[in-house]
């Protein structure tokens, strides 16, 4: 059977979205070992750049981080709209009211 293309779109960015976080947490964990993170200093006491750190990795990995977090926000962000337009498609099918003049039990 054909799959709804809103389905195959939603499955797509699915998929999308499972690279990113993987790229991320890649990403974070290298940061991490290095010993910054997200937020820590790139320069000693005195200003000048750390020597124990390769600090330009260091703003590479966090730019992607940036790029990679606006674009989770967008995949999740057009995930919950195709979501939305999913349930609406999607028939209701409502109960088979029972029988009125059916007996529900023989005598």
């Amino acid at each position: 059977p054909k799959q709804n293309p809103n389905v195959q779109k939603a499955l797509e960015l699915e998929n999308e979205r499972n690279a990113i976080d993987k790229q991320m947490q890649k990403d974070v964990l290298e940061l991490e070992t290095m010993g910054v993170g997200m937020n820590g200093s790139l320069v000693d006491a005195q200003g000048f750049p750390r020597a124990d750190v390769d600090v330009h990795r260091v703003r590479i990995l966090r730019n992607n981080i940036i790029h990679l977090q606006n674009d989770y926000k967008r995949i999740m962000s057009e995930l919950e709209s195709l979501l939305h337009v999913i349930h609406a498609e999607k028939p209701v099918v409502a109960p088979i009211p029972p029988d009125p003049m059916k007996p529900f039990a023989k005598v």
